[in-house]
């Protein structure tokens, strides 16, 4: 398989854009927001051109990102997962991380940070596998393998969460503490934040709204508001609108007319009748 490899530099530190899989959304967009006038519409299609199909469905393109800097390589949230993720249900699984992370020239077992954004599925499912769904994955170590013979995929890693999070993960989506929260733990291998916290490479940012305890990934040395950020976020899911959203996982500025999230502003009363 032949994937192309996107990288951009912020001063010297490098961020490589995986891809995991893409398709369209399972509802269609008039359907998530419906006070949502033409003239919104028209300008998210001025952003986001090619990002709904005829039958106004989105298409979704789902990744992971990696951030090398000088002290560590970091991986920024874990796409839809392999056939047996919690985002099986609704995702085009199995995705493709693995195959990116190769083309990329990257062992998951190097990888010393993972940042987890948020609790939905498609953002979470390469975090945590089983030997059955991959059965060389992760450059396993002796004693990584956690209750229910599932383990993480980055079996060095540090896996990074905000509290508030963690917190309203039973409100968020249940199923996650089972496959995802409690294997890390097991494992010694998760870490709850509370707010920005420094790391080996940037920093982890609080931007809670599109979920209680979101989280993004900085730069370090300059502000969130003037610096920026990956931050990831669908229009699977709204808060107020104040927190644009958009299809796809985004280098962003936010607030800026080039933010690439200001696209699509939800309308204020919007109501999600399916969790992912």
């Amino acid at each position: 398989m032949s994937l192309s490899v996107p990288r951009l530099w912020i001063g010297s530190t490098e961020i490589i854009a995986l891809a995991d899989g893409g398709g369209p959304f399972f509802s269609p967009r008039a359907e998530a927001f419906p006070e949502a006038t033409a003239a919104q519409w028209a300008e998210a299609d001025r952003y986001d051109p090619g990002a709904v199909d005829a039958e106004g469905r989105w298409r979704l393109q789902f990744r992971a990102y990696v951030i090398r800097g000088d002290k560590g390589l970091t991986v920024v949230d874990a796409g839809i997962g392999p056939a047996d993720s919690p985002a099986g249900s609704w995702a085009p699984v199995p995705g493709v991380l693995p195959e990116s992370l190769a083309a990329a020239g990257i062992d998951p077992a190097e990888v010393d940070t993972v940042v987890l954004t948020h609790l939905h599925t498609d953002h979470v499912g390469w975090a945590v596998v089983t030997e059955a769904a991959v059965p060389s994955a992760g450059g396993a170590v002796d004693g990584d393998t956690s209750a229910g013979g599932r383990r993480p995929y980055f079996p060095n890693a540090e896996y990074l969460l905000q509290r508030a999070e963690f917190d309203a993960l039973d409100a968020l989506n249940p199923q996650l503490r089972e496959t995802l929260t409690d294997p890390l733990a097991a494992a010694g291998r998760l870490r709850l934040l509370d707010g920005d916290t420094p790391l080996r490479t940037g920093r982890a940012v609080a931007t809670p709204g599109h979920t209680p305890g979101h989280q993004s990934w900085s730069p370090t040395g300059a502000s969130w508001r003037s610096s920026p950020a990956i931050s990831w976020c669908t229009r699977s899911s709204c808060s107020t609108p104040s927190s644009p959203t958009r299809t796809r996982p985004t280098l962003r500025r936010p607030g800026g007319r080039g933010s690439a999230c200001s696209a699509a502003k939800p309308p204020p009363r919007c109501t999600w009748r399916r969790r992912i």
